[in-house]
């Protein structure tokens, strides 16, 4: 089970922890695996369980993580040979290791897998490599919202600040509503006056 900090609502997510609690009992020779960040844990403790703490990489998993996303993606968009593929694989490694080498904030980042993953998307769009937190997840924000499309002249009806408009409106109504989901109309109604700027 995946998110168990993702229950918005603390009422709501005692009732799960619960409901696991149950499940776990009942099911008692099955593996349960619970993934949540510690928040939504701590507070909601199940019983009888071991706890594992995500680790940071290493640098050998690091550039072991960026050769094999570079291998994956390349090869599920590229049509060339698989050594031909291996080696700029390698290059890009290779590229994007002493990138991080020659800035230990950068580096400090890439050690989370998540922000890793981050890094080594906006490296494959050739965009500057951000040094702060901040930097990056805007930058990767960006990329998602626009600037792959552009880069393969994929026409967008949408500017990309206009994009950002209307998921800072949805994400701030959400936050304020301690809501994880929201009905198409509520969306509508809210990005509304967005479509007016």
């Amino acid at each position: 089970m995946d998110g168990l900090d993702e229950v918005a609502d603390l009422n709501t997510r005692l009732k799960v922890v619960e409901w696991v609690q149950m499940q776990m009992h009942v099911y008692g020779k099955n593996r349960f695996v619970i993934a949540s960040r510690p928040y939504g844990y701590r507070d909601n403790r199940l019983e009888g369980v071991t706890v594992l703490d995500a680790q940071n990489f290493n640098n050998e998993q690091i550039e072991t993580f960026i050769l094999n996303w570079y291998l994956s993606t390349e090869f599920r968009n590229s049509d060339i040979d698989y050594a031909n593929l291996k080696r700029r694989a390698s290059e890009a490694t290779k590229d994007l290791v002493q990138r991080l080498y020659q800035s230990p904030a950068l580096s400090k980042l890439a050690a989370n897998p998540l922000l890793l993953t981050m890094i080594v998307t906006i490296h494959r769009e050739d965009i500057k490599l951000p040094e702060r937190r901040v930097e990056l997840y805007e930058e990767i924000c960006n990329v998602f919202l626009g600037t792959r499309y552009e880069a393969r002249s994929i026409p967008q009806d949408l500017s990309l600040a206009q994009k950002q408009r209307i998921l800072q409106q949805l994400a701030y109504f959400m936050m304020m509503q301690n809501q994880r989901e929201i009905a198409d109309e509520d969306a509508q109604e809210i990005i509304a006056p967005c479509w007016h700027l």
